[in-house]
């Protein structure tokens, strides 16, 4: 082996990073390694290198790179880095978790546009790659295409060509594996060699981000981006064999074949990742683990109920996805609840400490979603109830409203009703002031409807001595008048406005960004599955038949 200084290794390691300075999820350019990712095997990349005294590059130029025009690119989130590193290395680490939290887009994390990839992330996933390639090294006797006692430099070189074709979700090129030799010849021995290569692997664009050939004209996505589409969509991560397998022999160019692979992979529980973001997302779950109240005004009020009642809702929304429909999110009778928090929902024990499916027959818990104390609850304030920030969940969420923001030099805490007064009273005060009306007409009116419940989401008829008033109306919309909870949710599970934006949001989620005029086609035929079967399933099923998701990406201008 080669025998190289220290920082000159660790050059070699850092080289692939340079190129990283100002990358977003869909640019123009791109990094060193990134530059034939999607194209055949049989391709050529440039033949950059580190420095020749094996220092990083202080930018592409430095190596002899000519970035190509229109690469698509989009970087992995958090969560889909921490799915792919467990199945690429059968690890349970979550290095991902340190990593800065991705900018959100109409609630979702993982727009393409908003996936940059600042200094602190570069300086995190270099220390992550270091040590995921040490778990790599561990491993190596299942990973390793040769005799164990092979210390050879084709054995290296098989071992490069075999991890990297998983690990960059495709086979390597010729002059890419020939780089990476190049790092791998810098170790003082075999194990060294290994283990730089390893991490110039997994710190290296075609591991970091999903980058796909773009198309001057219309035409089917490669089989290889094709494979890739598949696994982030139904499994957040990397493809397993067969599908890698499926993509090597080109077979994934017909409706036939993908949708054959898209059932194949929604057996596997691995599956449920996705719904479960999707709805956490949308619904704005996390919010639930950090709802605070008042201990003088609600002293019933357990601190434990956040995590619990944030686990009741992620158990009703997995129940809907595996045997329900989306008309259950708004009409369901039934929560889930184990021993700890039956108290809260007035019901016996279950015997157990899982979250189990307990049918209520409650007229006033019969909105699936919209009535459980976790949604009302973090929608609520420390001390009182908001029909502000209640509308606002139904209509950005549910509705896909857009708000304005306030005027600037409006106080927007209207602070809690006094003693004379209910909430809905205390509201009104927003009709007031014109600067606060075009605004609150599209919340407040909705929020009306959560009135019959207090701030910690338990039932209630009067406030202050007076009685509730829970009628209200979601205006500009198909949902039109109600009173109360219940029926705001029978009105939103036959509302063709509920039914397209839910179909709206999943398109979102599922393609990493908005919404565009030549979509029309494809969000109608996600309408149509939302009517016909209603089921999670149908959802995405209908997506990978969808002309978004099987045709190839234009070149990102």
């Amino acid at each position: 082996m080669k025998r190289n200084t220290w920082s000159g290794r660790v050059g070699a390691t850092l080289w692939v990073l340079a190129a990283f300075s100002g990358c977003t999820g869909a640019v123009t350019g791109q990094p060193p390694e990134a530059s034939d990712a999607g194209n055949s095997p049989s391709g050529d990349s440039p033949s950059e290198s580190p420095t020749p005294d094996g220092k990083p590059c202080a930018g592409p130029a430095d190596c002899g790179v000519q970035p190509s025009s229109g690469t698509v690119m989009r970087r992995l989130t958090r969560e889909e880095y921490d799915y792919t590193v467990s199945d690429l290395l059968g690890t349970k680490l979550t290095p991902a978790r340190a990593f800065p939290r991705e900018e959100t887009v109409k609630g979702f994390d993982n727009n393409a546009s908003q996936l940059s990839f600042p200094g602190q992330l570069a300086e995190q996933a270099l220390s992550a790659a270091a040590s995921l390639a040490q778990v790599a090294l561990s491993k190596a006797g299942s990973i390793e295409p040769c005799a164990s006692s092979e210390t050879s430099e084709a054995c290296g070189k098989k071992f490069i060509e075999t991890f990297g074709r998983r690990a960059w979700r495709r086979p390597l090129t010729g002059p890419e594996v020939d780089r990476l030799m190049g790092v791998f010849a810098l170790g003082d021995t075999f194990t060294e060699g290994l283990d730089l290569a390893l991490q110039s692997l997994l710190i290296s664009a075609p591991f970091l981000y999903r980058i796909e050939t773009p198309a001057e004209r219309p035409r089917p996505a490669s089989s290889w981006d094709m494979a890739s589409r598949l696994s982030y969509l139904l499994w957040k991560s990397m493809p397993d064999g067969e599908l890698m397998d499926v993509a090597a022999a080109d077979g994934l160019q017909s409706k036939a074949s993908i949708l054959a692979q898209a059932e194949r992979m929604l057996k596997d529980p691995k599956a449920e990742r996705t719904f479960a973001a999707f709805n956490a997302q949308l619904m704005e779950l996390p919010r639930i683990n950090t709802a605070a109240k008042d201990p003088k005004v609600f002293p019933k009020w357990d601190n434990d109920y956040p995590r619990l009642l944030r686990d009741s809702a992620e158990a009703f929304m997995a129940h809907v996805v595996k045997e329900g429909t989306f008309a259950d999110l708004f009409t369901a009778d039934f929560v889930f609840t184990n021993d700890q928090l039956s108290a809260y929902y007035g019901v016996d024990k279950p015997g157990t400490s899982e979250m189990t499916k307990v049918s209520l027959n409650d007229p006033k818990r019969s909105a699936g979603l919209l009535t459980q104390g976790g949604v009302i609850a973090s929608h609520s304030g420390f001390t009182g109830t908001s029909p502000t920030f209640m509308g606002r969940w139904v209509r950005e969420r549910l509705l896909c409203g857009t708000l304005p923001p306030p005027p600037p030099e409006v106080n927007v805490m209207i602070g809690p009703a006094p003693p004379n007064q209910t909430t809905r009273e205390h509201h009104a005060a927003h009709n007031d002031n014109p600067d606060c009306v075009p605004c609150h007409r599209l919340m407040d009116p909705i929020g009306y409807a959560f009135e019959e419940y207090d701030a910690i989401g338990v039932h209630r008829t009067t406030e202050n001595g007076k009685p509730v008033d829970p009628s209200g109306e979601a205006v500009d919309s198909d949902v039109g008048t109600f009173v109360g909870a219940t029926q705001l949710g029978e009105k939103l599970a036959a509302s063709t406005s509920a039914q397209s934006c839910l179909a709206t949001q999943w398109f979102r989620y599922a393609q990493g960004r908005l919404e565009e005029a030549s979509d029309k086609a494809a969000l109608e035929g996600l309408l149509a599955a939302v009517r016909d079967t209603g089921t999670y399933k149908n959802l995405l099923l209908k997506t990978v038949q969808s002309a978004p998701f099987l045709q190839a990406s234009p070149p990102q201008e």
